[in-house]
């Protein structure tokens, strides 16, 4: 992606997380950028398609991410073998480091609060709230938990509810240090305290 274009891109998503989808023009995002509207046309046909590259732009950046990680790997299967040979410390910094990308990223965070925003107004962002925040967490999680389960890493229990379970409080906490000026510090305790709790109602004790 060149860089006037990938400008574009950060400058509005800046904007629309801060004055929402419809509050923002393209003159205003061309003046964010410093560029001419013409110019910024060369590059997109309008606002909505900066939109949709915004929202395409996050799976490759999170892709990224959890490639650094080593937790690139989306079979669940494969994932849960993997997560059942950490130790706990290890699952705990994964964790964190997990939710620091959520909520300190500058393009994961600003993504969400336009979302959240252009969710009431704007099909596409309803949509893709939808499916990035609640169901694919929910769905995925369940298929990690029920592998996990057949491992004999935890007890026997419903996946689906012990994926509400785990993920519901992730979902408060970002929410929480959104909200709260200072309080990552205070969010990532919360967290490991979270994991924590989960483990010890689900795992199976070790004989």
């Amino acid at each position: 992606m060149n860089d006037t274009r990938s400008r574009i891109i950060l400058e509005a998503l800046r904007l629309f997380a801060v004055k929402g989808y419809d509050g923002v023009s393209v003159r205003d995002i061309a003046g964010a950028v410093g560029v001419k509207e013409s110019s910024l046309y060369k590059h997109f046909t309008g606002k909505q398609a900066i939109f949709e590259d915004i929202i395409g732009e996050f799976p490759k950046r999170y892709g990224e991410m959890t490639e650094e990680l080593g937790i690139e790997e989306t079979n669940p299967v494969q994932l849960a073998q993997h997560y059942a040979a950490m130790p706990e410390e290890a699952l705990l910094t994964l964790g964190e480091r997990l939710f620091l990308f959520f909520s300190r990223d500058e393009f994961a965070s600003l993504l969400r609060n336009m979302l959240t925003m252009a969710q009431y107004s704007h099909p596409l962002a309803r949509e893709v709230y939808r499916r990035l925040y609640l169901e694919s967490p929910i769905e995925f999680q369940s298929h990690l938990f029920k592998e996990m389960i057949g491992l004999g890493v935890f007890i026997e229990a419903d996946p689906g509810s012990m994926a509400a379970q785990f993920y519901a409080p992730l979902f408060l906490l970002l929410g929480w240090s959104d909200l709260q000026p200072g309080g990552g510090e205070q969010a990532l305790e919360s967290l490991r305290s979270h994991i924590r709790q989960f483990s010890a109602v689900y795992a199976r004790p070790k004989a």
